[in-house]
């Protein structure tokens, strides 16, 4: 259907030219247009997404169901974007959703994009609709056992080994549960190739509005060593490599068999994620996150241990390709049940040049593989690993107390405070009565010490107090209010922040300029995302395509 742009010529906003760019940029003719979409009949809204909402639609030309993402071009108009950058983006969108679109078609470990169209608000996205949902919604439901994992697990493998061996490679930089779909056959589809996303910011993770990236600290939890510590950072595309993907797979291995990434449960807010997350991955103070079987998973069996210690490398060009996992996977899940793991060796064919490098540190095996063999990863006895039962529930209960304690100090301080700033005005006001007592006594010569006088005193102490009280509170919300618009420096009283931080015996009292430049660089956003995954399948689809 012909769209009208003359009724919107005297709107100069970008939505409206996103969509004239949509119009000339995929003819009638385009392979990715939805030249029927008359023939879409709306069944259910599965959702609503960060972009816009989405549907189940029935295609009443295949008598097929399918997934709409109807993208609300509104989120265009917003005043950061910009008409340049948004036009190249919008290239680069249209440019990887054709690839995928021919992708998709040719193998089955990809959802299928089908195509898009636009209307005069809207533009519509058109995938494959797998009503079984994703992984994530699956482990919610109930717990995985290890062969389902494995299954799984290798079904993944199989997809990303596809796209990595593309020329030019996919790197997919998005592996989670959550974005791998079930199909009616019990295997795995790739999906959320975050499309729209980088079509509506600057880079994934810098977004146009505060709500766009409500999930991005949550998935730092999968986000690799050598991503985190990058300059580029997290938020954009071009930290990615192959390897990342690797450990994001070891992550959401992770995660099918405890319903939850690693280290999931140390952070008490998702808000803690960016800043602690970011200093342990460049090991701030000489800490860093363990990221070990006998952590992760410690009552797991011995095979499921070898594949997250194999994953879980934190030196990238360490970590093994889809290639070396296609052929370790299979061997591993072949072996006995009552195997131990003693002396694994895996034979497996050098890395493809991205990946290989000499494999000379002591803590791998010298073969080829260069993985760490469980047999030298047991150097410690049963002792060691009692102790480490022992470490690992008394940190968790020490920070817990130490939390605790944090927060009954600030109670009884705040109680203190507050406690001598009332006996302050008390104490002032009574002083102030006590003087005007004294002085109205020597000008009249009367006794102020009747009755009714002491009643008086005593009402007009309480009304000082209140009023003492009320101006304190007034200063209190003017100087609040002169901190949030910025303009208390303009005070001629005003002494600025240092630059370093002012410490006394070792405590931090004035935090410096460049600290908090560090931590605001750290910190994305502050969303409040429920660690309680919803177990409806379809709520999987907001994040699509």
């Amino acid at each position: 259907m012909p769209i009208n742009y003359l009724r919107y010529a005297h709107e100069d906003k970008l939505s409206v030219k996103l969509l004239q760019w949509l119009e000339e940029r995929v003819p009638e003719d385009d392979p990715i247009r939805i030249s029927n979409h008359e023939s879409y009949q709306f069944i259910e809204q599965l959702g609503t997404g960060r972009f816009g909402k989405i549907c189940k639609y029935l295609n009443e030309s295949t008598s097929q169901h399918e997934t709409v993402k109807i993208v609300d071009l509104t989120l265009f108009d917003h005043w950061t974007q910009d008409r340049n950058k948004l036009s190249n983006r919008l290239d680069n969108f249209l440019r990887e959703i054709r690839y995928l679109h021919k992708l998709s078609h040719a193998n089955s470990k990809i959802v299928n994009y089908y195509g898009l169209y636009s209307d005069s608000k809207n533009f519509f996205i058109i995938t494959e609709f797998l009503p079984r949902g994703s992984v994530k919604d699956l482990v919610m439901r109930e717990t995985l056992t290890e062969e389902q994992a494995l299954k799984y697990l290798l079904e993944t493998v199989k997809a990303l080994h596809f796209l990595h061996t593309l020329t030019p490679p996919i790197i997919h930089s998005d592996i989670k549960a959550r974005n791998l779909l079930i199909t009616k056959n019990d295997t795995i589809k790739l999906a959320n190739f975050g499309l729209v996303r980088d079509l509506a910011t600057d880079g994934f993770g810098v977004a146009v509005s505060s709500e766009i990236s409500l999930d991005f600290r949550g998935r730092l939890l999968y986000v690799s060593p050598e991503v985190l510590k990058s300059d580029l950072g997290p938020g954009n595309r071009m930290a990615y490599g192959l390897p990342a993907d690797i450990w994001a797979l070891g992550c959401t291995f992770i995660e099918m068999l405890l319903k939850h990434p690693p280290h999931f449960e140390y952070f008490g807010h998702v808000s803690e994620i960016p800043s602690v997350l970011l200093g342990y991955a460049r090991e701030d103070n000489g800490k860093e996150l363990p990221y070990t079987s006998e952590v992760l998973v410690p009552t797991s069996s011995k095979k499921i241990q070898l594949l997250v210690d194999i994953m879980l490398v934190k030196d990238p060009k360490r970590r093994p390709n889809t290639k070396r996992l296609l052929r370790i996977i299979p061997d591993v899940v072949n072996r006995s049940d009552s195997w131990d793991g003693e002396g694994y060796n895996p034979s497996i064919t050098p890395t493809s040049s991205s990946f290989s490098v000499k494999e000379n540190n002591s803590k791998f095996d010298s073969s080829e593989s260069g993985f760490t063999t469980l047999k030298e990863s047991r150097k410690y006895g049963q002792l060691a690993k009692f102790f480490l039962f022992i470490s690992y529930f008394a940190t968790r209960i020490l920070y817990f107390l130490t939390i605790l304690t944090k927060s009954v100090c600030y109670l009884l301080v705040f109680l203190f405070t507050g406690i001598v700033i009332l006996l302050f005005f008390l104490v002032l006001s009574y002083f102030i009565v006590q003087s005007g007592r004294y002085l109205l006594s020597q000008s009249c010569h009367c006794d102020l010490n009747e009755p009714q006088y002491i009643i008086i005193s005593g009402i007009l102490i309480v009304l000082l107090f209140a009023l003492l009280f009320s101006c304190c509170m007034v200063a209190l919300g003017e100087y609040k209010f002169l901190i949030a618009n910025r303009t208390l420096k303009d005070s001629r009283f005003f002494f600025p922040r240092p630059n370093k931080s002012a410490k006394l015996f070792g405590i931090t009292i004035i935090r410096g300029k460049d600290d908090i430049r560090r931590k605001s660089r750290a910190e994305i956003s502050r969303p409040m995302i429920n660690s309680t995954a919803k177990t409806q399948h379809d709520e999987f689809y907001k994040d699509t395509p």
